[in-house]
């Protein structure tokens, strides 16, 4: 018998997207600890976070934010 879930399975084991922005990001160990933070809360949106890397000099635009927080970038999982 046929799996009918076979072709959802292959499509899992596409390679994740892009090089991510957090990789680039240069900050203090103190604002990445903040940012993690950021980025685990589901009450921080992303334009939030752009606005905040913004303020110290980074693009990192609200979609690749949220493409990093979905993981489908090339981060590790965290």
């Amino acid at each position: 018998m046929d799996d009918p879930l076979a072709q959802f399975r292959e499509l899992q084991d596409v390679v994740r997207g892009p090089r991510c922005g957090y990789q680039l990001l240069e900050v203090s160990e103190a604002d990445r600890v903040s940012l993690d933070a950021a980025l685990a809360s589901a009450s921080i949106t992303s334009k939030a976070i752009q606005k905040w890397c913004e303020l110290r000099g980074h693009i990192w635009t609200y979609y690749n934010i949220a493409r990093h927080r979905r993981g489908d970038c090339k981060c590790p999982k965290t």
